[in-house]
């Protein structure tokens, strides 16, 4: 009997782990799953309706303007889409590559800052990640899969821009783990810098952290459960998604932006961020009272300030490659 209740005790703990890592992996990996509403406090919800009103008016004004929707197509057969709002004929061409955060998409992400890089003179290359927005794909990437579609997204400007082109990548939370994972690699020399916001160390760090903050889980078992499940049906490790070590290999110079107040990707990781870079020209700006991806909403002025001195200062300096 003292058996038979402990194999039912046994298999009753292997069915609950089972059916938790199964229902983090829907929450968090499946493309459009549907993700628990959180409580927050009453003033968040405000700053975070006016965030929305201010990105609304944005993308109303951006579809008054004249841009172009364009696909590639990924290393395993996926559609990509983006939109590029162009910038005139600025010679040589100067192009962002911007990247959006999870559950996002390039236009909604970016379109507040459009009129910015507009005014700078660079092509604004708004992509949609796979399992998002209008590009194909059934699983989030979390910067893995995702930095090899930077690259291809890379390949296709110099083919249409010319070898002269300059190119920035900007990314944004999970689009910001993609940028830093990407600069890991072997990249073109027109790829002159890398601006990250609000990126975190890695996938399994970010993770572990919102097990124990926002699910008040242990990360083990459940989180190697999920890794073996997402292994499995998506055809990536968590432990790729690793900017961290990316940045071991950094040469290109590096702005990191962070809010002082982000309690979703820790301020702590952008510190860490900034000192695994390898790069000589780093920095990193902390805006003051900025949650997560609220840097550019919390200060305008000061956040664009310092992208338009780290851009001017790419624009002035060259930038050898050491993969020539």
């Amino acid at each position: 009997m003292k058996k038979k209740a402990l194999w039912i005790g046994g298999a009753g703990l292997v069915a609950l782990l089972a059916g938790g890592s199964r229902f983090f992996f829907e929450v968090a990996v499946p493309r459009n799953s549907h993700i628990p509403r959180l409580g927050k406090k009453e003033e968040e919800d405000v700053w975070r309706k006016e965030i929305r009103q201010r990105i609304g008016k944005a993308i109303e004004w951006l579809k008054d303007q004249e841009t172009e929707q364009l696909t590639v197509t990924s290393y395993d057969g996926l559609k990509l889409r983006a939109t590029l709002f162009p910038a005139g004929q600025e010679i040589p061409p100067k192009i962002i590559v911007a990247v959006h955060g999870y559950r996002n998409c390039g236009e909604r992400e970016y379109a507040a800052m459009a009129p910015f890089f507009h005014r700078l003179g660079y092509h604004l290359l708004m992509v949609d990640d796979r399992a998002h927005g209008e590009s194909e794909g059934d699983y989030i990437g979390y910067g893995w899969q995702d930095h090899f579609d930077c690259e291809t997204w890379i390949e296709y400007l110099i083919r249409r821009f010319g070898q002269e082109a300059e190119i920035v990548l900007y990314g944004i939370s999970m689009g910001a783990a993609t940028v830093m994972i990407t600069a890991g690699d072997r990249l073109p020399e027109q790829v002159k810098g890398v601006i990250a916001d609000c990126g975190y160390t890695s996938a399994m760090d970010q993770f572990r952290f919102v097990l124990k903050t926002v699910y008040h889980l242990p990360a083990f078992p459940l989180l190697p459960l999920t890794r073996r499940l997402t292994k499995r049906k998506a055809g990536y490790d968590f432990e790729d998604c690793d900017a961290k070590t990316a940045l071991g290999r950094a040469t290109l110079p590096f702005l990191f932006i962070h809010g002082d107040q982000d309690d979703f990707v820790p301020t702590s990781m952008g510190r860490e961020n900034l000192k695994a870079c390898t790069s000589e020209k780093k920095e990193l700006l902390l805006i003051e009272g900025a949650g997560h991806a609220q840097s550019y909403f919390v200060d305008t002025a000061r956040y664009e300030e310092a992208v338009e001195r780290f851009l001017s200062q790419l624009e002035k300096t060259p930038i050898p490659s050491v993969f020539l």
